[in-house]
């Protein structure tokens, strides 16, 4: 694996593990909560101009200025203990400017050697 300006290079172990993860936007992020890889493309779940990529953006880039708190407390959450799973619900931004609910759940996965970072699986919200 290995570290680019906006990105990461993963070895196939690691796009198997991270695959695992997959949702209908799924992010791994770097110590500096950037995207350094994502399965799929942030306008499956946020809209946008087609084939957009996000990588080297700062995830927090996403998120509704009014969520930020939570989305920091659950981050830190997540990165208290390796390995864990915290699932939270925000609201992160569309392409047209409008806000929405999406599903996140973050996956500290800074011990396994091939991934060393944290998953973000995101799926829009759906109403129960």
């Amino acid at each position: 694996m290995r570290d680019e300006p906006h990105g990461r290079q993963l070895d196939a172990e690691a796009l198997r593990r991270l695959a695992f993860y997959e949702g209908e936007w799924t992010v791994l992020l770097n110590h500096d909560a950037r995207i350094v890889y994502e399965l799929g493309t942030c306008d499956r779940v946020f809209g946008g101009p087609g084939g957009t990529s996000s990588t080297g953006r700062h995830i927090t880039s996403f998120v509704c200025p009014d969520e930020m708190g939570l989305a920091f407390d659950k981050m830190a959450e997540s990165l208290a203990s390796l390995g864990s799973e915290v699932a939270f619900r925000i609201r992160a931004g569309r392409g047209d400017g409008q806000w929405q609910e999406v599903d996140v759940l973050a996956i500290n996965r800074f011990d396994d050697a091939h991934i060393n970072g944290m998953v973000l699986r995101t799926n829009l919200a759906r109403r129960e």
